[in-house]
């Protein structure tokens, strides 16, 4: 195992693993599956970009509020919990969705250049024996075991 990633790094395996799960049969309805994928989603992508706004961009409490409401937040007190959420932990939220959003691109690629030989199973095995690293990390490996697979 390498290095251990940052716990931001380390939820966006978390938030991959429950968008797997909304993949496959999980006894919930294909349109429930959709909607909970496509609500994570958006969920996530916009905590990132609220993250990434207030703490790389340096908005205030004016313009964070605004963006809120202009995403049908309206109660101030969730305004001001999410904005102390994450001043608190700079980026942890948009590196969690950058990390996600790598996992779900490298396991497109695999599928992509495998075709017919990719394997969820193989891929996830992959993941799981590299263990919790940031996605710096893993790439040149996943390169490697790609190859491996792609004889």
């Amino acid at each position: 195992m390498l290095a251990a990633a940052d716990p931001g790094s380390a939820l966006g395996w978390e938030l991959y693993a429950s968008q797997y799960a909304f993949a496959e049969g999980n006894g919930l309805s294909d349109e429930l599956n959709e909607f909970m994928r496509a609500y994570t989603d958006a969920t996530a992508g916009l905590y990132a970009l609220m993250d990434m706004h207030l703490n790389y961009d340096g908005w205030s409490a004016e313009q964070f509020e605004d963006f809120c409401r202009a995403y049908g937040f309206s109660d101030e007190e969730v305004i001001a919990e999410l904005r102390s959420k994450f001043l608190a932990s700079p980026s942890f939220y948009a590196c969690r969705y950058i990390s996600y959003m790598t996992l779900m691109e490298l396991r497109e690629e695999a599928a992509a250049v495998l075709g017919s030989r990719f394997s969820s199973l193989d891929f996830h095995q992959f993941l799981l024996d590299m263990g919790p690293v940031n996605c710096q990390l893993l790439e040149p490996y996943f390169r490697a075991w790609l190859l491996t697979r792609n004889h």
